[in-house]
């Protein structure tokens, strides 16, 4: 079977092929040109490298002059000591009751001074609190000499009881001092006065002993 010309089985093809086997067509508008790609120039590809080469020199430069700085300082000595550090005291602080009481009134041995002054300290604590139980704490053999050291107290100090009128009147007595008496025994001297009248000083003395490093109180009495 034969065709027209230019028509196949499916009729009048459109277009056809204008060219002949070997021709390409024309180029579209805005295509590249056809051929070889042209040649790039190298010349920024150089500058690139020649400028990453010199910021890698740059920073090794830096890198070592950082470093040598940071082992300088490292080296360093520290300051000495001696020009921080304070002079050494010439006498070490006292420490204990001792620091903050009265000087004993002389005869006390250095073994028995601390004690007595702990004795001192609670007795003028009691004393200015017109407190009879608490220095009933510190009596010797309280088991058999507590109720008359009480009656003693009362009887020697009236003040100290409640049902004194010049128990509510307020007094002071100042830190005891320590003394030697006769034997083993020892007195701590207290001087006190009301706070609201120009009175007489009263005077107060406790007889007191030290056995094994603590002292207790067994006799009390006044004087002028």
């Amino acid at each position: 079977m034969t065709y027209p010309p230019n028509q196949g089985p499916y009729g009048q093809q459109p277009g056809g092929y204008p060219y002949q086997q070997g021709q390409f067509p024309a180029q579209y508008p805005g295509q590249p040109p056809v051929g070889p790609p042209p040649k790039k120039n190298k010349t920024g590809l150089i500058i690139g490298l020649s400028a990453l080469g010199l910021v890698v020199v740059v920073g090794a430069v830096l890198a070592i002059v950082l470093t040598n700085g940071s082992d300088e300082k490292a080296a360093a000595p520290p300051p000495s000591s001696s020009a921080v550090a304070p002079p050494p005291s010439s006498s070490a602080p006292s420490t204990g009751p001792s620091s903050a009481s009265a000087p004993s009134g002389g005869g006390v041995p250095a073994a028995d001074t601390a004690p007595l002054e702990i004795l001192a300290t609670h007795i003028q604590s009691n004393l200015n609190q017109k407190n009879v139980d608490g220095l009933l704490i510190k009596v010797c053999k309280p088991s058999e000499n507590k109720e008359k050291a009480r009656q003693d107290v009362l009887k020697k100090i009236p003040a100290m009881d409640p049902a004194s009128p010049d128990h509510q009147r307020v007094w002071y007595f100042g830190l005891g001092v320590p003394s030697k008496a006769s034997g083993t025994s020892y007195q701590i001297s207290f001087q006190g006065s009301y706070t609201d009248a120009a009175t007489t000083p009263i005077s107060v003395v406790f007889r007191a002993y030290v056995e094994g490093g603590r002292a207790t109180w067994c006799g009390v009495g006044t004087g002028g």
